[in-house]
């Protein structure tokens, strides 16, 4: 980066604290265009399906909060990077947050089953993957063969 000069400063030194240049740097982010955000959107994905949800979720993570919070796509996506790293509480909650907000998405609910299966919550975890099939038919068969789901059978 270079040094911003201004007059009153002395050669080469910032007049900007440390913290108020990061959170610049947050707000030229944060005007990601929606080419870019689909861009980013793809890399993701990518890394995923390379088995590489660290490298996900730190692209995710640079996406500013304000827009992942808004974004169902996003937040599925989010939510598909913490169920492959069986993140279960953290994927629980995120799904319970994604039905809430989109009641008709039957891939939150079925996200919802995988995390609570796998972190315990059984009869919940039933009652998610029906309303997934119900919103879904062809989510039962992809059902029946994931691992994740075994224990439902």
């Amino acid at each position: 980066m270079v040094p911003v000069v201004e007059e009153g400063t002395r050669k080469g030194v910032s007049p900007l604290h440390p913290l108020l240049a990061h959170d610049f740097k947050k707000r030229e982010r944060a005007a990601m265009t929606a080419p870019q955000l689909l861009r980013r959107l793809d890399a993701i994905e990518g890394f995923l399906e390379l088995g590489d949800a660290k490298e996900a979720l730190r692209l995710l993570l640079e996406i500013p909060e304000w827009v992942r919070l808004k974004d169902c796509q996003l937040l599925q996506t989010h939510l598909k990077v913490l169920l492959t790293q069986k993140d279960w509480a953290a994927a629980s909650e995120l799904a319970r947050c994604l039905v809430g907000a989109f009641p008709s998405n039957a891939e939150a609910w079925y996200g919802l089953a995988v995390a609570d299966l796998n972190a315990g919550a059984v009869e919940t975890a039933k009652e998610a993957l029906r309303k997934a099939c119900e919103l879904n038919s062809d989510l039962k068969l992809r059902a029946l063969s994931d691992h994740n789901l075994t224990a439902l059978w």
